[in-house]
């Protein structure tokens, strides 16, 4: 399933300089993880925080309801075509969570800072 703008909830958009910005908020698990990476589009960018390049994309840890099954997310800056890069979630162990893996329940809080 496709990463969505609407997993993402901007809570502050913060001037950097010209056209730069952070934007801080959180963000929610897709309902069915794509192996190998969910692809970040210039389109989702736009509408999270109006910018189409990423600088710094930071998340905490992607926790449940329990906090007992917490996952790690990173960005992968792979640019390609009108793809940003790959946001991938691994698990205590560090090994990539399985594809179809239903991750909708799990919320983290993210910082992007980008033009």
């Amino acid at each position: 399933m496709a990463l969505a703008a609407s997993q993402f909830t901007q809570t502050r958009r913060s001037p950097l300089g010209v056209r730069r910005y952070e934007i801080t908020g959180k963000f929610t698990g897709p309902a069915s993880y794509t192996a190998g990476g969910e692809s970040l589009t210039e389109a989702i960018l736009k509408v999270i925080g109006g910018i189409r390049t990423v600088e710094i994309l930071q998340f905490t840890s992607l926790l449940d309801g329990t906090f007992a099954n917490a996952k790690s997310l990173s960005f992968d800056r792979n640019l390609s075509g009108s793809t940003a890069g790959k946001i991938h979630s691994y698990d205590a162990a560090g090994t990539e969570t399985a594809g179809a893996t239903n991750l909708s329940t799990f919320t983290c809080s993210f910082r992007l800072v980008g033009y």
